[in-house]
């Protein structure tokens, strides 16, 4: 910054003022390198959906974008599966199917996770809600989840990132724990985490 005020004019500055910028120079572009792998670290998640990548929770605790534990996830989104209800796996059912029996009713909320939401909904009224935010949005995306691993060809979610137990289990805590979720034994994760978490699984992030 001083070399902008520079008086033309002079012939030239004691060579202790060069030294002293010289070493400040250095300390800035030290300082710029020590500090670009946290800069990447938090540029990093947003585009792991959107090329594909996903972590399990503890490797997406740390940030760390290059980790190894990087796997190739192509999870349906809630609105994704709204739209391709016929294409739902044969555990679940978007509606009831008639006659019953040998039909199937609906596939509830609460027949896959614990505590159910107020009223009682369907996996397809959670889906269908929109919501973004919120337990119906983390609800939402959990529905999507147990979807994306259901037994079905290609596997949409490798069970290195996470299995039904996995998230049956997050809605759980979250639920029963002031929308709070604990990925590790040292970390906690808030609503907006969590649902961060989960969006990077799912193909339109």
């Amino acid at each position: 910054m001083t070399d902008s005020h520079r008086n033309p004019g002079n012939a030239g500055e004691p060579s202790s003022v060069g030294a002293v910028r010289s070493a400040g120079r250095r300390r800035l572009l030290q300082a710029g390198i020590s500090t670009a792998p946290v800069l990447m670290t938090v540029v990093s998640r947003p585009v792991l959906a959107s090329l594909g990548n996903c972590q399990a929770p503890s490797g997406f605790v740390s940030g760390n974008a290059s980790n190894a534990n990087l796997a190739f996830c192509q999870g349906l989104t809630p609105a994704q599966w709204v739209g391709n209800q016929t294409g739902w796996p044969s555990l679940y059912h978007p509606t009831a199917t008639t006659p019953i029996p040998p039909g199937h009713a609906a596939t509830l909320f609460s027949d896959v996770f614990t505590p159910d939401l107020s009223g009682g909904p369907t996996f397809l009224a959670v889906l269908q809600s929109g919501a973004t935010s919120g337990a119906l949005g983390v609800a939402s995306l959990c529905v999507a989840a147990a979807l994306n691993v259901a037994p079905q060809v290609p596997t949409r979610i490798p069970p290195s990132i996470y299995t039904l137990a996995t998230i049956k289990d997050l809605w759980k805590e979250y639920a029963t724990n002031g929308a709070q979720f604990r990925p590790t034994l040292t970390a906690v994760w808030n609503e907006a985490e969590i649902i961060e978490w989960l969006k990077t699984t799912m193909s339109s992030g």
